[in-house]
């Protein structure tokens, strides 16, 4: 709490400065819980939870002190002393790895122990071996863990023996705690039992508890002692014969009434019950057991050895409960009757291994969790017994007789404990008054008590009544604390109090995670964390300055089975200019183009270039943008045929095809511009660099590899067989023409007759039309006429405005009719120059041949065939040679150069 840290960090500086801690600052495999304990005097105890450790210590085990070693020592010893080493623990250094193993931790920072701690599971036989070095040469002393006893014949011996030790703990630099120490005295208590000049007898305190246990007033009680007296029967001779009258007061049908008769054999069990041969005397050696339990008003325990396969009883203990604790839950008060019990049977169990069983199955759960978070009772009960090595074991009601006998049947005895229990309460309340205001304490006080739901809760912390609904899972962690209901250390807040306690955890507007955090450590509702969140839900202020939310997991469109189904298009910005991005889901090929404007037309035209080059997509994805949602793009998609698909405003992930290409877009614009390279070039890279696949999206796209400025032997698309074979069948071969046969030129039309002049090349010819031009065309562009070719016969009209005749020497020679001008071995030879007036070329027309129709099966005409490489039929001229070559070429788009391919 708050208002311990001041006074916490006080003590450790105290301790800090006593060499008892000191700061950690290296990491450590070891950080135990802190638990603090507010004494009464108001100072704090600063101890750790080493129950971890103790799980991981090799016991150093040492012979401890037999009664039966004792009692010969003491023949004719008639004064006595008894010291007690205060803080006993803390005088016995520790090495460095042990220190380190005993780190803790605190909310200023990492202590360790330079000193043994509290509750360590071996420091009783750590200390035992220490002080019986120290001390085994002084005569007249025996040594009890931190109790030393020293006895002698006389008053002189025993002074000097006396003498002799406060010496020798002086020299040892030990402390002894003066209030607890007796001096010169005739009679004295060790180890459970009195020692006096008359020898050792034991301690009538410890079956004072059983032999005076009050007379019954119903038959459960007598039913209760009967029980224990059947337990132990194999030691009580004649029971039978000396419970007569009790046994038949608890028949079926008989009326309880007491007499002097039953009474008498009341007393009777009661001193079998506490004396021989049934009673026996403490073995050190024995396995040990103690069985406690707590009733209405009382706490009851015994301590019991095993003798072959029987228990028999050493000590009995109980006491009545004050009026604050019988207000305790049930679980608080079984956890107060362990206690007692260890606590009254000190002697017999310190520094020894035992069993402790209980009939308060709840109490075996709480116990395995960290003292931490206990509520503050169970805290400081479990607390006290951290010195006690124990097992704690579950025994159902039913067999447990004994300890139960004790409990509802006390002795008035509670003087030796009233300290205590005021410590619990100093502690508890000091707890929730660091929560809350002492007017706000009064409130809540007020509230529970007009809480039915609380009030029922009260009734079962008090013993009277069972506790059901919202509130039984935390049975075991409830408390009652100046009327207001805990839940460890939370205050259970009523229901009229719980929307203005929801009002200050708000208060700040803090988020869900800061409120239920701010909230788990101070108060407790059922529904506590779902009221916080409906809170939050519905305040105005958090809403409108609420962060954005988290992310939805990714919606998977399904990756398309073939290219251009699906594209994304975006427009971007980049150096001042506007761009459009069309970008392909399945084969991730990018397209761009430079927009003068960023209006639907400007869009719908450049998408329409786009479209006639790589055809129309299935689906075209795009944000909401003023271009795409406008009524003229809606008809585009219309009279395009493909599906237009929008995603939301503002949220451009839902558009993530299109992002992505502009993403890649606008990264090699960026580099290019800063590197002063060619952005087409670049783009060029991107496309023909592999995919995951191994494929280029050029590839997947076009079907072909790309060619780059790197060199690459496998250009040559790899086209399926079936698409040759069907390429095959659309085409058929056109008869090869003769030189000297008329043909007619197509440019637009047929509109220009020319005559054969030679072969160039593989279905590539030199003609000469009728007004003297030369040309080469392609065969596709010549077609065969019967028509009589008439030249213009001039000799001043100049050639063509084709480049001069001299230039256009084919690079191979020109076939003349049947013969070729070139032969093997020889060099190309010119070919013969055509004139008008050379005996090659006819001025009369031949007899046309007889027309005839053909028995061919017809076809639609043969239309103009693009390469699917490329987009358009340009006419290119070679300006270096002078002549005109036909080919291929592709413009890539806002650029002047062409990509040519010879045919």
């Amino acid at each position: 709490p708050l208002a311990l840290r001041e006074p916490l960090k006080e003590e450790l500086e105290r301790m800090e400065r006593s060499g008892i801690i000191e700061r950690v600052q290296k990491p450590t495999d070891w950080v135990s819980p802190l638990v603090i304990v507010k004494k009464k005097n108001g100072k704090l105890r600063v101890c750790m939870d080493p129950r971890s450790i103790n799980e991981c210590i090799q016991r150093e085990h040492y012979q401890m002190p037999r009664r039966e070693d004792i009692e010969a020592e003491l023949a004719g010893a008639k004064y006595f002393s008894l010291l007690d080493a205060k803080s006993g623990f803390h005088q016995v250094p520790l090495d460095d790895a042990t220190a380190t193993i005993c780190t803790f931790g605190t909310p200023f920072g990492r202590y360790r122990f330079l000193r043994l701690p509290f509750g360590i599971s071996s420091a009783p036989e750590v200390f035992q071996k220490i002080l019986t070095e120290i001390f085994d040469r002084c005569p007249g002393v025996r040594i009890y863990i931190d109790d030393i006893l020293i006895w002698g014949a006389s008053k002189e011996e025993h002074d000097a023996r006396l003498r002799n030790v406060l010496q020798v703990a002086e020299k040892a630099g030990l402390t002894f705690n003066a209030e607890k120490c007796k001096f010169g005295v005739t009679e004295i208590e060790f180890l459970g039992d009195v020692i006096s000049q008359d020898g050792i007898k034991p301690n009538p305190a410890l079956t004072e508890s059983l032999r005076e246990t009050p007379c019954p007033t119903d038959k459960g009680a007598v039913q209760r002692m009967l029980g224990v007296a059947n337990y132990f029967i194999k030691y009580l001779p004649n029971l039978a014969e000396r419970t007569t009258l009790l046994r038949s007061l608890i028949k079926k049908d008989s009326v309880f009434e007491w007499t002097d008769n039953h009474a008498s054999e009341w007393r009777t069990i009661c001193d079998m019950l506490s004396s021989a041969p049934l009673l026996a005397i403490f073995n050190p050696a024995k396995e040990t057991k103690i069985v406690a339990d707590a009733s209405k008003n009382g706490l009851g325990a015994a301590l019991l050895q095993r003798h072959g396969e029987n228990w028999r009883p050493v000590a009995y203990a109980s006491r009545v409960m004050t009026s604050p604790e019988q207000r305790y839950s049930q679980i608080e008060k079984e956890a107060m009757g362990i206690t007692f019990g260890c606590e009254k049977f000190h002697h017999f169990v310190y520094g020894r291994k035992i069993v402790i069983e209980t009939d308060h199955r709840p109490l075996i759960g709480v116990a395995t969790k960290g003292i931490s978070n206990m509520s503050p009772r169970l805290q400081r009960f479990f607390l006290r017994l951290l010195p006690y090595d124990f097992d704690l074991r579950y025994v159902p009601g039913k067999k447990f007789f004994l300890a139960d006998m004790l409990s509802r049947a006390p002795r008035a005895e509670t003087k030796d404990y009233t300290n205590c229990t005021e410590d619990v309460e100093v502690h508890a309340v000091g707890v929730v008054s660091d929560l809350v205001s002492a007017k706000t304490m009064g409130r809540l006080a007020d509230a529970t008590a007009k809480d039915p739901d609380l009030q029922s809760v009260i009734r079962y912390i008090n013993g009277q009544g069972e506790i059901f609904g919202i509130m039984k899972p935390f049975a075991s962690e409830l408390s009652l604390i100046k009327g207001i209901v805990l839940k460890g250390t939370k205050v259970v807040v009523p229901k009229s109090m719980r929307k203005e306690v929801l009002q200050r955890i708000h208060e700040g507007h803090m988020g869900l995670n800061k409120c239920q955090a701010r909230a788990r450590g101070l108060v407790f509702w059922p529904g506590l964390n779902s009221d916080i969140k409906q809170l939050l839900q519905s305040c105005a202020v958090c809403r409108k300055y609420a962060y954005k939310q988290q992310s939805e997991p990714l919606m998977i469109r399904p990756t398309p089975d073939h290219a251009w189904y699906r594209v994304g298009v975006d427009i971007f910005q980049h150096g001042g200019s506007s761009y459009l991005s069309v970008f392909d889901a399945y084969s991730n090929f990018p397209e761009v183009e430079k927009l003068t404007h960023t209006t639907s037309s400007a869009v719908i035209e450049k998408l329409s270039a786009i479209f006639s080059r790589y055809g129309i997509p299935i689906e075209v994805h795009t944000d909401n943008g003023p271009q795409f949602s406008s009524y003229e793009f809606a008809l585009f998609a219309s009279r395009y045929d493909f599906d237009h698909v929008t995603s939301s405003p503002e949220f451009p992930r839902s558009n993530g095809l299109a992002e992505k290409g502009v993403q890649i877009v606008k990264r090699i614009l960026k580099k290019t511009d800063e590197t002063k390279d060619d952005f087409w070039l670049g783009l060029l890279s991107y496309r023909s660099t592999p995919l995951e696949d191994g494929r280029s999206p050029g590839e997947l796209l076009q079907g072909r590899r790309l060619r780059t400025r790197l060199p690459d032997f496998r250009l040559q698309p790899s086209r399926p067989v079936f698409k040759r074979a069907q390429e095959d069948t659309r085409g058929r071969m056109l008869p090869p023409l003769k030189t000297g046969d008329v043909v007619r030129v197509r440019e637009r039309t047929w509109n220009r007759r020319a005559q054969v002049a030679g072969t160039v090349a593989p279905r590539s010819y030199q003609v000469v039309t009728e007004d003297h031009r030369v040309l080469r065309r392609n065969r596709q562009h010549l077609l065969r006429t019967g028509e009589l070719f008439q030249q213009e016969a001039t000799e001043s009209e100049p050639p063509e405005s084709e480049p001069p005749r001299a230039a256009l020497q084919p690079t191979t020679p020109v076939a003349t009719t049947g013969q070729s001008f070139m032969s093997s071995g020889t060099s190309p030879q010119a070919p013969p120059q055509v004139t008008t007036t050379g005996p090659s070329v006819s001025t009369t027309a031949p007899q046309a041949p007889p027309l005839r129709r053909s028995t061919r099966d017809t076809r639609p005409p043969q239309r103009l065939r693009y390469d699917r490489n490329f987009n358009q039929v340009l006419r290119i001229y070679s300006a270096q040679e002078g002549r005109c070559i036909v080919n291929d070429a592709r413009a890539m788009p806002g650029a002047t150069a062409y990509h040519v391919r010879q045919d």
